[in-house]
């Protein structure tokens, strides 16, 4: 009885403990709102895309198409048009998505992991400087995670339910996939989990079965199957989608064939391999890699560690079967994700909560085994979440910062830019100010005034 009652009230102070974690994030999160616009390489584009739709020239960078899908400059476009397309507006709408994902990721996971271990999962994810680098940028990383979250949900849906309820689910299923792929092209990977998941389902695969028992109803139907695929793919290659993602070059379909022709498949593998490696050490360390570059041993040894750790989680996990297609999820994902010859781990920040309930699927397990090693991993969950309470506090410092915000943003390559358009006092010298981008945050930030033309200067 005093055992049982032990148990329970550390029990209860771990989740006063997760509580206050979870309320200190939520409220370092919201204090983002009130940074400046954030720039970078990526943002300059899809915010070059929105305004050159909004003056009627389409979705172009430097009068030039992009690969880049347009559902996020469409929205921004929008923006525009309804005059709040600031940068609070931005992170506003970054932080409604990521609610969305986070209430999908509570659905479906606390059934099988428990109110608190779900929490854990939530934490981890906010703690992530991934999570929290990305929140102020206006980019497409939260509004995918919402969609594609939604979209695998309603399929999750699909998957378990039975009678004509089940289209229902399916078909919003397939509409917000839709919506993902036009978000951004790694939306692609839900298509295949759609159509596995389907020729699965408990209605679906007897009748699949029937039909192959009879030898002309099998011939008939790989016939029109095939027919159907042909003249999607003959509809597919003829949208400007296919052209700016297969055909034109620097497209992402011809910067995987440009790098297995440099390397060769067997060196375009291991590169590859190599990238998602330190990709995993960086995300479980919690420490951006361009920070620790002396420490990247030790990152790669992470990395394959965190890569085992996930996949024994993924088959432990796939004893549930209710959690199928979010499983199929991270399998298609990460196969994509081995096909693409370059290292960004922002590319796994929809994943990321999956993976947090992969990791700790196997790490109970491992403690189950050997209760020794709990210290240990427990630890590692402290340090993993005290490096994110300081990445949110730096964060918010630069998201503060006002018109000295030039000082603290990013690698100093773009200080003059903000110097220039802030009108902050501090010396500005005019052959680093990119004018481009000084009109960018002329229309997305308020702090740059557009009334005058900065330090009594002329843009360059």
């Amino acid at each position: 009885m005093a055992a049982e009652h032990s148990n329970t009230a550390k029990q209860t102070a771990t989740r006063k403990r997760l509580n206050a974690g979870l309320f200190l994030l939520a409220a370092g999160y919201l204090l983002q709102i009130f940074s400046p616009l954030r720039l970078n390489t990526d943002s300059i584009r899809y915010l070059s895309m929105a305004l050159s739709a909004y003056h009627g020239h389409g979705y172009l960078v430097g009068g030039r198409p992009d690969q880049f899908p347009t559902a996020f400059p469409f929205f921004v476009k929008v923006m525009l048009q309804l005059h709040i397309a600031r940068s609070m507006t931005f992170i506003i709408f970054n932080l409604l998505w990521l609610l969305v994902g986070l209430w999908v990721l509570r659905a479906w996971y606390k059934p099988q992991g428990g109110s608190r271990r779900t929490l854990l999962v939530i934490i981890l994810f906010l703690a992530s400087w991934i999570t929290i680098k990305h929140i102020s940028l206006p980019m497409t990383d939260f509004f995918y995670f919402g969609i594609s979250s939604l979209s695998i949900f309603f399929l999750w849906l699909f998957w378990q339910q039975n009678g004509r309820r089940k289209w229902f689910a399916l078909a919003i299923s397939l509409s917000l996939s839709y919506l993902a792929l036009n978000c951004r092209s790694v939306g692609l990977t839900i298509f295949p989990v759609i159509l596995i998941t389907a020729l699965l389902h408990k209605d679906i695969g007897p009748a699949i079965n029937r039909i192959m028992a009879k030898k002309w109803l099998a011939l008939a139907a790989s016939c029109v199957l095939a027919m159907l695929f042909v003249v999607i793919v003959l509809m597919v290659r003829q949208t400007s989608w296919y052209t700016l993602q297969f055909s034109r070059p620097g497209s992402y379909f011809q910067s995987l064939l440009g790098a297995v022709r440099r390397d060769g498949i067997i060196l375009f593998a291991f590169h590859n391999f190599c990238y998602r490696v330190l990709e995993f050490g960086v995300i479980f360390s919690n420490v951006p890699g361009n920070k620790v570059l002396q420490l990247r041993p030790l990152l790669y040894f992470i990395g394959v560690m965190a890569w085992a750790g996930v996949l024994y989680g993924a088959w432990l996990l796939a004893h549930v079967k209710r959690l199928w297609p979010w499983l199929l999820y991270f399998l298609s994902y990460a196969a994509l994700m081995f096909l693409w010859p370059y290292y960004d781990t922002r590319f796994w920040l929809p994943l990321l909560p999956i993976l947090a309930v992969l990791f700790l699927t196997a790490v109970d397990d491992l403690v189950s085994r050997w209760p020794a090693i709990r210290f240990a991993l427990q630890s590692y969950l402290v340090i993993f979440l005290i490096i994110g309470f300081v990445a949110l506090l730096f964060s918010t410092r630069i998201s503060l910062s006002g018109r000295g915000f030039s000082e603290l943003y990013g690698d100093g390559t773009m200080r003059m830019t903000y110097r220039f358009a802030f009108q902050n006092g501090k010396q500005v010298d005019m052959h680093q100010v990119n004018a481009g981008q000084v009109r960018l945050l002329r229309i997305f930030e308020p702090l740059a005034n557009i009334n005058t033309t900065g330090n009594g200067q002329p843009i360059p």
